[in-house]
């Protein structure tokens, strides 16, 4: 399969595995000033794209596994999108499947010690999944219920971690859990899981019970030829002890494994934690060093060959250039600088004019108003003019009588001083005003002697 394009800072370079809803892919993360680190990348097959479940699953696991905070948990650290594709973007950690590693093997069973030390690593971050808070701190109930050794990925630096929360249960989860469907592999089920009963983390200390069966016997439990007999032999067939199938076992590790594997999940560790501690005490682990050890010896070619892949595709000429975000600062910039002064001119006459043109429409509107309803009254002059008044006329001579003086507005008193009599000549009118330039002549206060 091709692969996916550069996602913003993320150029793909080679797939690492692929399965039955994504692919996975390990990518290069670019950034300022030279930066640069392997990734990985989980793709969605484009046949499900559209599909709204699936990409609901996809943000359910991106959601989930980014509030686990765990060195044995491999965190999505951070969610792309790209022409409508959702990319979830992982730490990208040098390992094989616990699946790859017991295959690679070819039947030689692996230590028991080294499967404990992977087994504890494992059911440390399941624990620690169990207890995850959101950011509310409120439990989120996550339930992981798909543990098997192909979500199991052994490192380099010898600890186990845990993937693939994409279809866990979670009392916060966008894609609620569907009746009648089991989700999860048939060999890993839990009686209730089968049973579609109410689950519980107990649901996966079964699961990760059955690993450690197989890890230390070297074969399956529950392997049949089909689907039905796998179940059927989960619900009724009886589990051996590991010490039967391989001598010299302790029988401190039977009593674990049964504990774990009991059907009635009120007879099973509560926690991940208890289930944990009790593997330490019965078979002390590995160090992590002699794991490494092991995942060198077994998988040291199919690790060499990811490496020199890995390193060609970084060396490739002919990869498209990355491309590199603009730092935030520039962004800043243009977004708050201010429009240049003839930018602003247009925008001011503008204003200006919409301004003027709303000063005027009020003022007409508002003369208008007043003459309506303010409209002053007329003095009389020499016709009479009919007044309309709100009592009924005295008589029918009263319609040639001018408007009373209360029907005009009120006139102030007039002055008591006595006017003058101008004996049929008019008044002299004032002088005129002297010009303003005559600053000396016009101000009182400049002419003023000493």
């Amino acid at each position: 399969m091709a692969l996916p394009p550069i996602v913003g800072s993320y150029q793909p370079l080679l797939e690492l595995a692929s399965g039955g809803m994504a692919s996975v892919y390990a990518v290069r993360l670019v950034g300022a000033h030279g930066f640069e680190r392997i990734v990985v990348m989980k793709r969605v097959h484009p046949h499900l794209v559209n599909n709204r479940e699936f990409r609901e699953m996809f943000l359910d696991e991106a959601r989930l596994s980014s509030l686990i905070r765990h060195p044995n948990i491999v965190p999505v650290i951070d969610v792309a999108e790209q022409s409508g594709e959702l990319f979830l973007i992982m730490e990208y950690v040098e390992s094989v499947s616990l699946a790859q590693l017991q295959r690679t093997l070819h039947g030689e069973r692996i230590e028991p010690r080294l499967v404990s030390r992977i087994v504890c690593d494992v059911l440390h971050g399941l624990h620690a999944a169990h207890e995850t808070l959101n950011l509310r701190g409120q439990p989120m109930n996550i339930i992981h219920r798909d543990v098997s050794p192909q979500n199991i990925v052994v490192g380099v630096d010898g600890t186990s971690r845990l993937i693939d929360f994409g279809i866990a249960k979670a009392s916060s989860r966008l894609t609620p859990t569907t009746n009648g469907v089991l989700k999860g592999k048939f060999g890993y089920m839990a009686p209730e899981q089968i049973k579609q009963q109410n689950l519980d983390r107990r649901v996966d200390i079964f699961a990760a019970g059955v690993v450690l069966h197989e890890a230390l016997t070297g074969g399956r439990l529950f392997a049949s030829g089909n689907e039905a007999d796998a179940l059927l032999g989960i619900l009724l067939r009886e589990i051996p002890d590991p010490s039967s199938t391989v001598p010299g076992l302790p029988t401190e590790l039977d009593g674990v494994v049964r504990r774990a594997l009991e059907r009635d999940r009120d007879a099973r560790f509560a926690t991940a934690g208890d289930f944990a501690e009790a593997l330490e005490v019965a078979f002390p682990p590995a160090s992590p060093r002699d794991v490494a050890a092991l995942v060198e010896r077994v998988c040291a070619e199919v690790l060499g060959q990811r490496r020199s892949l890995l390193q060609a595709a970084f060396n490739h000429p002919t990869l498209p250039p990355p491309v590199t975000p603009a730092p935030p600062i520039e962004v800043e910039v243009d977004i708050r600088e201010e429009p240049a002064p003839a930018d602003r001119a247009p925008r001011r006459r503008l204003i200006a004019g919409i301004s003027a043109f709303a000063a005027v429409s009020l003022g007409v509107i508002g003369v208008s108003f007043l003459g309506e309803h303010q409209r002053p009254a007329t003095l009389p002059s020499s016709e009479p003019v009919p007044a309309v008044s709100a009592e009924p006329p005295a008589s029918s001579d009263s319609a040639s009588v001018p408007p009373e003086p209360s029907a005009s507005p009120p006139i102030p008193a007039p002055s008591t001083a006595p006017r003058p009599v101008s004996h049929g000549k008019p008044a002299p009118r004032p002088p005129p005003p002297r010009p303003t330039s005559d600053i000396h002549k016009s101000n009182p206060y400049l002419n003023q002697g000493p």
